[in-house]
């Protein structure tokens, strides 16, 4: 295992609203990368950036044809490409969001899945108590199935998310910000125990 090696991390955020906490933990984990880890976020290039989720149609299989939605085929590209996923969730109703499940099963639909064997992190940011840990067990049923490759430890859980944050988006929380470095380096180092 090299610590030099850069592997290549998406980051997609569960929400699709422009001011949730999930993206904000997102886009603040870039900044808390190592220099060996290139995170890349699953963003549109409009201003300001949308999550590319947002323009994939709701799965039907009855309607789908051979041909998959272009945002569906240009997300598989890239989860395709990436060496792992950071996945950062927010929490409906005890779950994870509707629009991030419809991508995921659009994916898992793909020729050639790119979610099976694909690693992956998770965390959470939500303004209840609990800081969306019940989202990210919802997904962690559903990875199973699909055989991808969960990150277990440590755990990135933050509660409480409106005071964690400043005006600009900044996570204030010392704590935090620690264990998102910690897991990014913990996704990293299983990347490369998998290619051993």
């Amino acid at each position: 295992m090299s610590d030099n090696e850069t592997i290549n991390i998406l980051g997609l955020s569960a929400s699709l609203r422009k001011g949730s906490f999930a993206t904000k933990a997102l886009r603040n984990a870039v900044e808390l990368a190592p220099d060996n880890i290139n995170l890349d976020l699953a963003e549109l290039g409009s201003t300001p950036p949308k999550n590319i989720m947002a323009d994939i149609p709701l799965y039907n299989e009855d309607e789908r044809g051979d041909d998959f939605p272009a945002p569906v085929v240009e997300l598989g590209k890239r989860v395709a490409q990436a060496d792992a996923l950071y996945i950062s969730m927010s929490e409906y109703n005890h779950s994870m969001p509707g629009g991030f499940k419809n991508a995921i099963d659009w994916l898992s639909r793909l020729p050639d899945t790119p979610l099976t064997g694909k690693p992956f992190a998770i965390m959470s940011s939500s303004p209840g108590p609990m800081g969306g840990v019940r989202s990210q067990l919802s997904f962690r049923q559903t990875a199973v199935f699909l055989d991808m490759r969960p990150t277990f430890k440590p755990e990135v859980i933050i509660g409480f998310a409106p005071k964690k944050y400043d005006d600009d988006g900044k996570l204030t929380d010392d704590m935090a910000r620690d264990l998102i470095t910690k897991q990014l380096v913990a996704l990293r180092e299983y990347v490369l125990q998998l290619r051993d």
